[in-house]
């Protein structure tokens, strides 16, 4: 079903006067020290994204998106191929994921976006394969039940699309009501509603509907006090987890100067388990949400502007449970307004089995380039 609505995607879009398009190349190398499931102490990855949008007519628009992905490691065939195939977050309908598959290489196809809108007035319908988030997390966004991304993943530009339908309708100077149905897996729904707008300069939105089965409230505010930003954010779903199903997150940013710019983020939940292992068997994981291992986190970051195009970035995430830390630090820098280049330290403290101490010490470097 998938390669024939792609197909007829890009017939229509041709016969409508031809795609925008836009190549990402994405040149990805990390250096791991006594890394995780016997890997070897180096991979790499290069990835070469494909965006290409376009008119319809009539209001109508498309947006599509093709990733192709490369790894190299001497003992990447260690790795069990159902670990690989079954893709990074779970779709209803997928292209096949693995594409080549040798003892030290590793190619792997993305479809992650396809999907086309409609929009008239204030009103807009979109269908398909797309990206769809809630919540403002730095590190924690447990209120994003669209394949929210991790505050440790070092390669991150692209949030993943899922398939579903969402329309959205304005009203008044900043609010918005919305309704949507995205259809993660076989025989798994998420049918929601939503309401955002801005009261007396806080920003509120809400979501509220049926999750995975279960009843479903989750919240997203932000607003300032005294010159910073301060945020919350969660989620409560009926059953979520066995004794009280509530994630939430606080966080606090504020600039210092004209350089300096501070962020603290502070997690609770009543989700536990006692091993990485046992977290991966977790529902919310299957499905692709963001749980943690341990039940409180806090994580902060310092961001400084070196120069108008560069900046230095340190941050950190720590658990109480088992004590147990994350630590990065690294240089951004917007070379041109196509080409950005990223370089960085990250390392770890806690016992083999404790939420960070699964993580090796790792050195990563970043380019991408835009094309056109």
């Amino acid at each position: 079903m998938i390669r024939f609505c792609t197909i007829c995607l890009l017939c229509a879009a041709v016969h409508a006067g031809g795609p925008d398009w836009s190549l990402n190349l994405d040149s990805f190398a990390s250096y791991e020290r006594e890394p995780q499931a016997g890997l070897g102490e180096a991979a790499f990855l290069g990835r070469l994204r494909l965006n290409m949008n376009g008119e319809l007519g009539a209001g109508w628009s498309w947006e599509g998106a093709y990733e192709l992905d490369g790894f190299y490691n001497e003992n990447i065939g260690r790795v069990p191929t159902s670990l690989i195939d079954r893709g990074v977050f779970p779709r209803k309908d997928d292209l096949k994921r693995v594409i080549h598959r040798g003892n030290d290489a590793l190619g792997i196809q993305n479809l992650d976006r396809l999907s086309v809108r409609w929009e008239r007035g204030r009103g807009t319908l979109t269908l398909g394969r797309q990206a769809v988030g809630h919540g403002n997390g730095r590190f924690f966004t447990p209120s994003d039940m669209f394949a929210p991304l991790s505050g440790t993943t070092l390669n991150a530009q692209y949030k993943s699309g899922i398939d579903g339908v969402r329309y959205g309708q304005g009203f008044g100077d900043d609010g918005e009501w919305a309704l949507m149905a995205f259809f993660p897996e076989e025989g798994k729904a998420l049918v929601l509603a939503q309401i955002a707008g801005v009261i007396r300069q806080v920003d509120l939105s809400f979501l509220v509907g049926d999750s995975y089965g279960e009843p479903t409230l989750a919240w997203d505010i932000a607003g300032t006090w005294q010159g910073a930003a301060l945020y919350s954010e969660g989620i409560w779903r009926k059953g979520d987890n066995r004794d009280d199903p509530l994630r939430a997150m606080l966080g606090y940013n504020r600039r210092f100067g004209t350089k300096w710019d501070v962020t603290v983020e502070v997690r609770l939940s009543n989700i536990e388990t006692d091993s990485p292992f046992q977290l991966q068997l977790l529902p919310e994981v299957r499905r692709g949400e963001m749980v943690w291992l341990s039940q409180n986190h806090i994580g902060a970051s310092l961001d400084v502007e070196l120069t108008a195009l560069m900046r230095f970035n340190a941050a950190v995430l720590w658990e109480s449970d088992n004590e147990s830390a994350w630590y990065q630090a690294g240089l951004f820098w917007d070379a041109t307004e196509r080409a950005t280049f990223s370089c960085g330290l990250r390392t770890t403290s806690g016992g083999p089995l404790t939420e960070f101490g699964i993580y090796g010490d790792t050195a990563f470097a970043e380019y991408r380039l835009t094309l056109p």
